[in-house]
C-alpha cells in the first residue's frame, strides 16, 4: 500500500514557492504598491487647494480608502521583488512613483510618490501567516503624507 501525501505536507510544499505560475497576480509587489496612488491626482490635488482643514481631511480620508479599490476581487499572491529591484512610475497628471525591495529577509518594500502639492510615502513590511485556503499579511508601519510641504498624515493600513 502506497503512502499518500498529507494536507499539511502539501500546504508546505506550496507556501515555499512551489506554486504553477498561474496561481501568480500577474504583478510584481511593487507594482501593487503603486495602484495605491492612482487616485492621487483627482483627490490630493483638491486637498491641496482648500484651505477649509476640515475639507483637506476629508480629501484625505477618501484617499486613504481608495488604495483598496485595487484589492477588490484581487485573490492572488503577487511575484515577490528580488532584493533592490524597482519599480517607477510617471502619471498623465504629473505625479510619479518609485519603489523598491529594501530587505529580502523580513521582507520590505518601500514606496515613495510625489504631485504638485503632495508626498506619500510607505514602508511596506508584514508578518505572513498562511493557512490551507488563505494567504494573509498583516502591515505593521504606517502610511504617511505630506500636503504643501508643511501638514503631515498618517495611518495604519486595514487589514482584515
Amino acid at each position: 500500500k502506497g503512502e499518500g501525501i498529507s494536507y499539511s505536507s502539501l500546504a508546505t510544499l506550496a507556501f515555499r514557492g512551489g506554486l504553477p505560475i498561474n496561481t501568480y497576480e500577474p504583478l510584481g509587489t511593487l507594482q501593487i504598491l503603486c495602484e495605491e496612488v492612482r487616485f492621487a491626482s483627482t483627490l490630493l490635488s483638491k486637498a491641496t487647494m482648500s484651505s477649509d482643514p476640515i475639507d483637506r481631511m476629508c480629501h484625505v480620508v477618501a484617499f486613504a480608502v481608495t488604495t483598496y479599490t485595487s484589492t477588490c476581487g484581487r485573490n492572488r499572491k503577487p511575484f515577490n521583488p528580488l532584493l533592490g529591484e524597482t519599480f517607477d512610475y510617471t502619471a498623465d497628471e504629473g505625479w510619479r512613483y518609485h519603489g523598491e525591495q529594501v530587505s529580502h529577509h523580513p521582507p520590505i518594500s518601500a514606496g515613495y510618490a510625489d504631485g504638485p502639492g503632495w508626498e506619500w510615502w510607505q514602508t511596506f513590511t508584514g508578518q505572513p501567516k498562511t493557512g490551507w485556503k488563505n494567504v494573509e499579511l498583516t502591515p505593521e508601519l504606517p502610511v504617511r503624507l505630506r500636503l504643501n510641504g508643511n501638514e503631515d498624515y498618517t495611518w495604519n493600513k486595514v487589514c482584515s
